[in-house]
């Protein structure tokens, strides 16, 4: 047994020094004597106490719990006497609290509740000289229990309780492409039904959630080909889907005679073509309808959707290729298109993109066009680019073409109204307008006629709202034209886009602040499109900030204190929610803050980083 002697004075003095609080240095005493042969478990319970509280070392601390436990008398003695052991009984009960504390610190807190339960069976509930270690060790043994409890109820999965066919109509909504007005941007995946990654996500999330989402066949029914090992992946979709693709994409990274192994594939593992086919940069189109009636009978296809985008613009596929199929919707890009074989009546949506006209008559008469379109009248979606300015002649004939459910217009390089007489266009369903490049903008708006069917004119049809988006992107007009086709087409306009004008802004901007007089130079005070409440001018370059401020000011919400310019009352409308105004030089930045403290969302981005970069140069 060491001899206390040698060990006794640091011991001493590390008590001392603990009780002025000098904990670093009876730290250092207490050590020495441990080093020096110390057997004393009150030693190591003092050593381990300031370790925990003073140092924040709970694994150090937690090997001096150890020692003061196998230090004092075992458990069973313990038990024993207990009658004439109670000093020994309080070391022990000092060592389990310690080790508790720290297992509680290390957060091993199952390991610490075991702990505390362990020394509470050391312990008698009728002996009142145990009432305080047993009240210490309770209270440390509610806390715990008290954060497993919550850590418990956080880690259940409400979402996995739910029903297995509600959980997987769940992922069916979460998984689909969203088929809003950003969605008809990108005309070229309009339509697209399923989002592949996220439905790989969603299987990867867990054990259950995967077994949910290979159990959903709709999940699976979305079928992307790209370059790694096409016909297998056709094998494992086909296995998910039950057999029931219903889409197919191939993607440009595809091989052609990949795909052809995978249309082979498709036809030897699925029970039914697919309905929509989409091909993106694919150099010959035929060659991908040959491989589908190889693969499947003639007879069985009946796509309702195709997308086809060829890589090279040298042998263009003409829109009669695809004439052959019960279409509903119909995106090509890089074409030729023939408008006096074209037959539309079916389709819903149409988007020709960088498409070639076939015959110089049909860009120089716009009746043709126009008589075509006329034709389809269950047509919702349109979209025509071209990739130079084009304009459909300059002798229209003054009749009216009723285009009675379109919904969606986006022209772009395309003027589909003849300049030199007056012809007129029937919109009443439209409901967002998108136009870029055109040479005579607000010719073609004072052209349209966006009023609403009533329910007199016709049963079939019912009444929609008015037009509530209009989008005009780098397009050449007269500003007093523009201000005019505003008063009369915006009426229901929510969202006003007007970017990269090269003309002055300031008049518009005005206007639809209602400045009316100083625009027109009339006193006329109807404020156009009263119920817009984004804002898009970017890149208007001529645009300052008075004119923004006068917009601001005549729609600011109700609850902000400020006058008009004239000292009237505001007109009645709506507050803005969100103004763009990126790439303006001339808005001062001492205004944005004002701007900011009523808008609630404004941008204003003199010059990105890209652009800053090309400056320098």
């Amino acid at each position: 047994m060491p001899d206390s002697t040698a060990w006794g004075d640091a011991f001493t003095k590390g008590v001392s020094l603990f009780r002025e609080k000098k904990y670093k240095e009876s730290l250092k005493e207490l050590s020495q004597a441990v080093r020096l042969g110390a057997d004393r478990a009150n030693l190591y319970d003092l050593r381990g106490n300031m370790l925990l509280d003073q140092f924040q070392k709970p694994k150090d601390a937690l090997k001096d719990a150890k020692m003061v436990i196998k230090l004092a008398p075992q458990s069973s003695q313990v038990r024993v006497c207990v009658s004439t052991c109670e000093p020994h009984l309080k070391v022990t009960l000092k060592g389990y609290h310690l080790a508790a504390r720290c297992l509680q610190k290390l957060d091993r807190l199952e390991t610490a509740s075991a702990m505390v339960d362990h020394a509470l069976g050391l312990t008698s509930s009728n002996n009142p000289k145990h009432a305080s270690k047993r009240r210490n060790l309770l209270s440390l043994k509610e806390a715990v229990e008290e954060v497993l409890e919550k850590r418990r109820k956080d880690s259940i999965c409400h979402v996995a309780s739910l029903p297995v066919e509600l959980l997987s109509s769940i992922f069916d909504f979460a998984t689909r492409r969203a088929s809003d007005d950003t969605d008809l941007r990108s005309p070229r995946l309009h339509g697209v039904k399923r989002d592949n990654r996220a439905v790989l996500s969603v299987s990867q999330v867990c054990r259950h959630w995967r077994q949910v989402a290979i159990e959903s066949p709709q999940l699976w029914q979305t079928l992307v080909i790209g370059t790694r090992r096409p016909d297998k992946k056709v094998q494992f979709w086909a296995k998910r889907s039950n057999g029931k693709l219903e889409e197919v994409v191939i993607t440009p990274n595809a091989e052609e005679l990949a795909i052809g192994d995978a249309i082979t594939a498709m036809g030897k593992h699925c029970h039914r073509p697919p309905s929509c086919l989409t091909v993106l940069k694919v150099v010959d189109s035929s060659v991908i309808l040959g491989c589908m009636e190889s693969a499947f009978k003639p007879s069985r296809l009946n796509f309702t959707e195709l997308r086809f985008e060829v890589s090279t613009f040298r042998n263009r596929p003409s829109l009669d290729l695809y004439m052959k199929y019960p279409l509903h919707s119909l995106t090509l890009v890089g074409h030729n298109v023939d408008w006096a074989t074209a037959k539309l009546e079916n389709l819903s949506s149409l988007n020709l993109i960088r498409c070639r006209h076939s015959g110089t008559n049909d860009l120089h008469n716009p009746e043709q066009i126009l008589t075509k379109l006329g034709q389809a009248a269950s047509l919702e979606v349109l979209t025509l680019e071209a990739t130079n300015p084009l304009q459909c002649g300059t002798h229209g004939t003054g009749s009216l073409t009723v285009l009675p459910r379109l919904r969606y217009l986006r022209l772009t390089f395309v003027d589909l109204i003849a300049t030199r007489r007056v012809q007129k266009v029937a919109l009443p369903a439209l409901e967002i307008l998108h136009l870029s490049y055109l040479l005579n903008a607000t010719h073609l708006l004072t052209s349209l006629d966006i009023t609403p069917l009533t329910a007199n004119s016709t049963d079939s049809l019912p009444l929609r709202p008015l037009l509530r988006k209009l989008l005009l992107d780098s397009c050449v007009f007269q500003v007093e034209d523009l201000i005019l086709a505003l008063k009369e087409l915006g009426q229901g306009l929510e969202v006003l886009t007007i970017t990269r004008s090269g003309v002055d802004m300031d008049p518009v901007v005005e206007a639809l602040g209602g400045v009316g007089s100083r625009t027109l130079g009339t006193a006329d005070s109807a404020v156009p499109c009263p119920l817009v409440r984004e804002f898009d001018f970017s890149y208007s370059y001529h645009l300052t900030g008075s004119a923004i401020k006068a917009l601001v000011k005549c729609r600011r919400p109700p609850d902000v204190s400020g006058d008009t310019a004239d000292g009237s009352e505001p007109p009645q409308t709506v507050p803005i929610g969100s103004l763009v105004i990126d790439g303006c030089p001339k808005v001062e930045a001492q205004l944005l803050p004002w701007l900011r403290s009523i808008v609630p969302r404004v941008s204003c981005v003199y010059e990105t980083a890209k652009q800053i970069r090309k400056t320098r140069r």
